[in-house]
């Protein structure tokens, strides 16, 4: 035994020892008065039991703690996790609840064997998580729970207990999850062995895993070697935050793969598909929709038909001077079997010669008016000086793109590099402010560097990774020099960059203009992809990155869009119905927003507002969806059955944006009892994450046994006592009752 102590459990005052001395004084004095007449020693008798009764009394109010320390082995701790959800008071195959099921289990000889070897701290869980005193323990048989949040009650061990020297857990469910994260992964990384009981239900049906693809939307005809789109509505069940693989195949060709997340909480969710065709023709697509459990879980399909074309396109091509990038460039385009290329290369001072390969069986006038150009569907310029083209050219090709979607593109060249076009009338229509006429051109070798946005852009879909794709393009051979710019227009969208320039290193940009396309490609030497697709050293090359680069823009410049709406706000939901008791969560997006002039994005500011069947109007508190600007979502949880409206409204810089409203249904089903199936895959896959194991009612016998392994620690044990507050009051009880008896006896009153 070491540090032995005497302690109190309640430290009084020090008014309360004045009175306990003063009250001593008049006891004493007033039995030495009584010791004059009678014997000294039974006066001093009397004195001693009432202070003796008085000291009980004392004692019973201060409580004094015996404390003192042994070296010995301290049991671990064990946090016991038992489900408090309303699906656990159905009926189970023993015909009774679930809960008091769970009950006798803590509560049998297996628990107690448990009990003999570990600190067992009890738990109850369901949209929180409750501790459980031993006098507590009772209200395991009355689960009033609205919903089972099972990743939040393991997380409540990791965040609360794990560092206290919690060494294990026991959860005790019939593994219903419906609501939070997924419970795998939190039991994987919570770093202890998670110990589960299954409860069973009154059929041992368990909750049923199925996937299926309700619908499609898809392009009957979609354009060869241009970004296609598909979006695809599928529906889940069973599953709690499990990966599965999303397919796309043409024939027995797999385009597109990518992993999406079944949710038990979610069961509806839309997925997009991007893929760029390779082929013309017509082609039957399959959308597979599948998980890692094999048979268990058949896939889901659906299938449809597509017709891949390659558009006729009228490129008109405008250069100065006959440099490599014009030979390449042309050559290629002439390849095309599906561009019609009209090609004018200036001769002279005043004059253009047409030079394209159908200009010796049909000659072409220069287009000057807009009738002319507006049969063009993208319009190239190259090395050519404003003054040459002229400003009613400009001014004409500026309007057939913004009211009419022509597409025009800007080559690197010394002319625009001047900045001659900045205060011309296409000026607009560019993505960027280029130089000045002396500093027009910035010499060196670079490799072509991506960003996020030109990673994923249909210009350079080339690999479906992005960081891949960004790697692929920066491998090609270097091209020498670019066009200075001085600014990027606040609409404009840089998807490429030259990484050993200083401010504004830009490549390319592009823009939407009106219904038209715009994009400035800052270099001369693309020629050299195709001369050395294999050119050895840092800069490694592909044989069609040339063509594909080409095919992609002049494809993207061609596809005319509708033209931008302003800003407006977006809401979404899972579904349209709920069941009582079942949480939603509604998307808010603020799309549209466009910077200001200095480029920086308004912070948009939205409120929403939740009115109920009721008539009650409350205001919900949005959180921000990671740190994108302008994403809310709002968990909720409905009271009662009815038809329940989100309205919600704000505004992006001094914009006021247009009011939303989305109005969805709760139905009078309850999302724990009106769903009877057990999970026990589940609480399986949870021990077997974590390290643990997973225990049947009928198997705990074994449960003592499997938790052994968490060896109890050698430490020094302390140990505190405190006698019973009935031995006090027996003890001032005896004491005051023989002095009165003396007392009595001796006629003493």
């Amino acid at each position: 035994m070491e540090n032995f102590k005497i302690g109190l459990a309640h430290i009084p005052s020090f008014i309360f020892w004045i009175i306990i001395a003063i009250y001593a004084a008049i006891l004493f004095l007033s039995y030495r008065r009584i010791a004059k007449f009678h014997s000294s020693r039974l006066g001093y008798l009397l004195f001693f039991l009432k202070l003796l009764a008085m000291g009980f009394l004392v004692l019973l109010f201060l409580e004094p703690v015996l404390s003192w320390q042994y070296r010995g082995k301290e049991k671990s701790d064990i946090c016991v996790l038992v489900d408090g959800s309303r699906s656990m008071g159905l009926k189970s195959e023993r015909n009774l609840t679930r809960a008091e099921v769970a009950f006798q289990v803590i509560g049998s000889e297996y628990f107690q064997e448990l009990a003999k070897k570990f600190k067992l701290h009890y738990f109850q869980f369901s949209q929180g998580v409750l501790e459980l005193g031993e006098s507590d323990l009772g209200l395991i048989k009355s689960p009033e729970g609205r919903f089972t949040n099972t990743a939040q009650a393991l997380e409540f061990v990791n965040r609360n207990l794990k560092d206290k020297g919690i060494s294990s857990c026991v959860l005790i469910s019939d593994g219903a999850n419906n609501w939070g994260e997924d419970p795998v992964r939190i039991s994987r990384e919570i770093g202890i062995p998670v110990y589960t009981i299954a409860i069973p239900g009154s059929s041992g049906k368990s909750v049923e895993r199925k996937v299926s693809i309700l619908n499609v939307r898809f392009n009957r005809r979609i354009m060869v070697d241009n970004l296609a789109q598909i979006e695809v509505v599928f529906k889940s069940q069973g599953f709690q935050n499990q990966k599965a693989t999303l397919e796309l195949r043409q024939q027995d060709t797999i385009v597109f793969r990518k992993q999406v997340l079944l949710d038990v909480s979610i069961p509806m969710q839309k997925a997009s598909i991007k893929w760029i065709p390779g082929e013309v023709g017509t082609f039957q697509y399959r959308v597979l929709l599948y998980t890692d459990e094999g048979g268990q879980v058949p896939p889901a399909e659906y299938t449809f038909t597509s017709t891949v074309e390659s558009p006729h396109l009228n490129l008109l091509y405008i250069e100065g001077t006959p440099r490599w990038e014009f030979k390449f460039l042309k050559r290629a385009l002439e390849a095309d079997s599906n561009i019609d290329l009209t090609c004018f290369l200036r001769m002279g001072k005043t004059k253009f010669l047409q030079v394209d390969a159908g200009s010796e069986s049909k000659r072409k006038a220069f287009p000057n008016t807009i009738e002319e150009i507006s049969r063009y569907q993208i319009v190239i310029i190259g090395d050519v000086e404003r003054k040459f083209l002229g400003d009613e050219f400009l001014s004409n090709l500026s309007t057939c793109v913004s009211e009419m979607g022509t597409g025009l593109l800007f080559l690197g060249s010394k002319a625009i590099g001047s900045g001659d076009y900045e205060h011309s009338p296409v000026a607009q229509a560019l993505p960027v402010v280029a130089g000045t006429p002396e500093f027009c051109w910035i010499a060196g070798d670079f490799c072509l560097n991506l960003t996020k946005e030109g990673s994923l852009h249909p210009i350079f879909n080339y690999i479906e990774d992005p960081g891949a794709n960004r790697k692929f393009w920066s491998s090609l051979p270097a091209m020498s020099g670019c066009v200075p710019v001085r600014a990027v227009k606040a609409g404009a969208t840089v998807l490429a960059v030259n990484s050993a320039v200083q401010g504004n290193p830009v490549v390319l940009a592009v823009q939407n203009f009106g219904k038209g396309k715009t994009a400035f490609w800052g270099v001369d030497t693309t020629w050299k992809w195709k001369v050395s697709p294999s050119q050895p050293g840092s800069c490694g090359g592909q044989e069609d990155a040339y063509q594909k680069f080409w095919g992609q823009l002049f494809r993207w410049l061609a596809v005319r869009e509708p033209p931008e709406a302003g800003p407006q706000i977006e809401v979404a939901l899972q579904k349209d119905n709920y069941d009582m008791g079942e949480p939603f969560r509604a998307i808010i997006c603020v799309s549209g927003v466009k910077k200001s002039v200095e480029g920086s994005e308004p912070v948009p500011q939205v409120q929403a507002v939740l009115s109920t069947p009721d008539g009650e109007d409350i205001n919900l508190s949005l959180s921000p969806v990671g740190a994108e600007a302008g994403e809310f979502y709002v968990d909720y949880f409905p009271e009662s059955p009815g038809r329940y409206r989100i309205a919600v409204q704000g505004k992006a810089g001094d914009v006021m944006l247009e009011k939303k409203e989305i109005s969805f249904t709760v139905s009078s089903k309850d999302i724990e009892t009106d769903r009877p199936e057990t999970d026990p895959d589940l609480l399986l896959k949870i021990a077997e994450a974590s390290g643990g194991k997973c225990f049947s009612v009928e198997n705990i016998a074994s449960l003592p046994a499997e938790v052994t392994e968490n060896k109890s620690r050698a430490t020094k044990i302390k140990v505190e006592k405190r006698l019973s507050d009935l031995f006090y009051l027996f003890g001032f009880i005896g004491a005051i009752s023989l002095e009165w008896i003396i007392r009595k006896r001796r006629d003493m009153f």
